[in-house]
């Protein structure tokens, strides 16, 4: 069964409601696979949250979970949101995933996880506040507040941006710039 046919509903927990998905086209993507966010629980405060990625296999079941991570219903997190695309340079489509902790500071956890035929892995982990992460080519661009004795939460001094490319095991700091904001 290709990835549009596939019924997300009967993926995902048992009462939970998808959020997001994305189905990889196979004639893009050298592995089907298809990733979603769901929540479950009434409470948008307090409810569990999560994110799954299904990868197609040749055997039965045709449709087997390669990653997946669950945020408890007390974890703080209040949604989970995700981009895809080829962060580590292999023509095989990547996520970006983000769980928003909320806050002023826009505090979360930013998430890589890498695709490979018949698996998926998590390659980078980061909590942070007042940060940015977007996808660059081939790469992470990363924003960040940097904070100076006596700055305001609001006005930080400085900004700093970080470019970050996988090598293969790890990923290297390419360029990085700190620029005043005043």
């Amino acid at each position: 069964m290709a990835s549009d046919q596939v019924p997300l509903a009967d993926l995902a927990p048992p009462n939970a409601q998808i959020t997001d998905d994305w189905l990889a086209p196979p004639t893009s993507d050298a592995i089907p696979q298809i990733a979603f966010t769901w929540t479950r629980g009434a409470d948008p405060f307090a409810s569990e949250r999560g994110l799954e990625v299904w990868q197609r296999f040749p055997d039965k079941p045709a449709w087997r979970v390669v990653y997946a991570f669950t945020d408890a219903a007390d974890s703080g997190v209040l949604g989970v949101r995700f981009e895809t695309g080829d962060l580590t340079g292999d023509g095989v489509q990547d996520l970006l995933t983000f769980e928003d902790m909320g806050g002023s500071g826009a505090c979360g956890i930013w998430r890589v996880v890498e695709s490979g035929v018949g698996s998926a892995t998590e390659i980078y982990d980061k909590h942070t506040c007042d940060t940015q992460v977007e996808l660059g080519a081939y790469g992470l661009q990363i924003t960040e507040a940097v904070f100076e004795p006596g700055d305001a939460h609001c006005c930080p001094s400085k900004t700093r941006n970080t470019t970050l490319a996988w090598d293969g095991t790890a990923w290297q700091v390419t360029s990085r710039s700190v620029t005043p904001n005043h």
